[in-house]
């Protein structure tokens, strides 16, 4: 099929119809139509009077390429949206990364190759070769800027990628530092110029306390109206992060077949893990789900339990997860005082709340779906001698537990 090719004077008024026929909701049209303003404006500079795929991708590197990592995220739905179309294929809610990386270059190619072959020798999750794609499609987009090859590659151009502080980010730096040590093993560098990374102190953060006493989650969990759809949903999805201690990944991925209602279960493959686990559907958190799915959940065929409010109906989104829990964060008056404020902090709550309470680290292992007590250790930043001092066998999970006084925090 050959490619529609748009005017650049038409962009405007396609972007908008474009935004009527798929439903998007007001707020996602005015952020498409604001971004492809910024586009015409692009293309007006660069002499460009037709919009094509690859104008769409220049744009979006000239983006990436500065410190605005909030534009540059809010410009590629607009730019999906004009590609799909231009492709002649039919919406997809959700774009897919991979339709937007171009790894430029034989230093691009040879970065895809590498991810590739990486991939499979350390299995990596979908969410980590997303990671590597990002960040090695930015380091050789960047070096075609600078005028770097793959022959030519040295360290003033590693400097040159670093000069942004985007660019700086443990996001960034881990890819590209094991792939300069990759190329150079290879012989592809004559110099180790992954070393230029390692002695930088990459932006990571502090750690955050993430860990809110029990009254505040309940303040959390009070301030939901759930007098319309709305509600109905948000305080299900709420109860399942502070009651079960589930990640924002598995919340928005719930389907039906999840549920088992005879036995009172919910059994899931974690989406981070890929481990399987079994929880039980607390009371108060099965009528939750049961008021939604009567009286606030569209009516629609789709598998998944959790949808928007409005069309077209799709999956809820982790970040829409996190940004619906810290408003009602705020909402109920709950300062976060420095501390996260998304949907992990009920799980991390959950935990510390367990942990102060007496339950023994297996227990909360279990509950929280970790393979490993170790790994509830780093999670809870647990002081190893004091835990050789109260060490416990690992007992299993008893039901009771599950359900005391309606729920785990309540203990």
């Amino acid at each position: 099929m050959e490619e529609i090719k748009i005017a650049r004077d038409e962009l405007l008024s396609q972007e908008e119809l474009l935004v009527k026929e798929y439903k998007l909701t007001q707020q996602t049209g005015s952020r498409h139509v604001r971004r492809i303003r910024e586009l015409v404006a692009f293309m007006q500079e660069h002499g460009r009077d037709i919009y094509t795929q690859e104008v769409g991708m220049s744009f979006l590197k000239s983006l990436e390429l500065t410190d605005s990592k909030y534009k540059y995220t809010t410009s590629r739905g607009a730019v999906f949206l004009l590609n799909n179309f231009l492709k002649g294929l039919p919406y997809r809610p959700k774009y897919h990364e991979g339709d937007l990386y171009t790894f430029p270059s034989k230093l691009g190619m040879e970065a895809k190759s590498f991810i590739s072959l990486r991939s499979k020798e350390y299995r990596f999750s979908d969410s980590t070769i997303q990671t590597y794609q990002s960040s090695l499609d930015s380091f050789t987009t960047a070096m075609k800027t600078h005028g770097a090859t793959l022959e030519t590659l040295k360290r003033e151009d590693i400097d040159y990628f670093l000069a942004s502080s985007q660019n700086q980010t443990l996001y960034k730096c881990g890819p590209v530092r094991i792939f300069l040590k990759h190329l150079f093993e290879f012989g592809f560098t004559k110099e180790d110029l992954s070393k230029e990374l390692e002695g930088l102190k990459c932006h990571r953060g502090e750690k955050l306390p993430s860990f809110y006493t029990r009254d505040e989650v309940i303040k959390i969990e009070g301030a939901v109206d759930r007098t319309g759809a709305k509600g109905k949903r948000d305080y299900a999805m709420i109860l399942l992060a502070s009651r079960l201690g589930l990640r924002a990944s598995d919340i928005t991925r719930l389907q039906f077949a999840n549920f088992d209602w005879d036995k009172s279960i919910i059994t899931l493959k974690q989406y981070k893990t890929k481990r399987e686990i079994t929880l039980p559907l607390l009371s108060d958190l099965g009528d939750a789900i049961i008021d939604y799915i009567k009286n606030g959940r569209p009516k629609n065929d789709s598998k998944n339990l959790f949808l928007s409010l409005v069309q077209p109906y799709r999956q809820i989104k982790v970040s829409t997860l996190c940004t619906i829990v810290a408003a009602y964060l705020y909402a109920a008056g709950v300062s976060p005082k420095g501390r996260h404020h998304g949907t992990h902090s009920l799980r991390h709550s959950l935990a510390t709340n367990l942990l102060e309470s007496g339950i023994s680290l297996p227990v909360i292992s279990e509950v929280l779906g970790h393979g490993s007590t170790g790994s509830t250790m780093y999670y809870l930043g647990v002081d190893i001698k004091s835990l050789l001092e109260c060490s416990l066998a690992v007992p299993d999970v008893p039901d009771n537990f599950y359900t005391q006084k309606g729920g785990m925090l309540y203990a």
